[in-house]
């Protein structure tokens, strides 16, 4: 078995990036889920659909905007991490994978 150490530095490498972007992904989306949280709360006396959307997206755009320099998240004697520095280091999410996004394409035949 030829290049068997290989195969396991590279197996290695892939769980250590995997694991890295979760430590990323997790603070960040408990900053946005509190965000969304808070937003929902400022705008359900709202009567108006299209005013409370607008309003929504203002108030939780207006929470992260608060967050960004705010530390959420540390590695003791290592690093601290910012909102922005780690929503910077995300893996950028398709829609396809957010759930975003239905495409049909038809062919006519005429």
């Amino acid at each position: 078995m030829q290049g068997k150490g290989f195969i396991k530095f590279i197996l290695g490498a892939l769980l250590f990036v995997t694991v890295l972007q979760y430590v990323y992904m997790i603070p960040t989306s408990r900053v946005e889920k509190k965000a969304a949280k808070y937003a929902q709360q400022l705008v359900q006396d709202i009567p108006n659909e299209i005013e409370r959307k607008t309003k929504y997206r203002d108030f939780e755009s207006r929470y992260l905007d608060s967050m960004s320099s705010e530390v959420i998240f540390s590695i003791p004697g290592f690093k601290r991490f910012t909102y922005d520095e780690l929503k910077q280091q995300n893996l950028a999410l398709g829609l396809d994978l957010k759930g975003g996004l239905s495409v049909v394409l038809q062919v006519d035949m005429k």
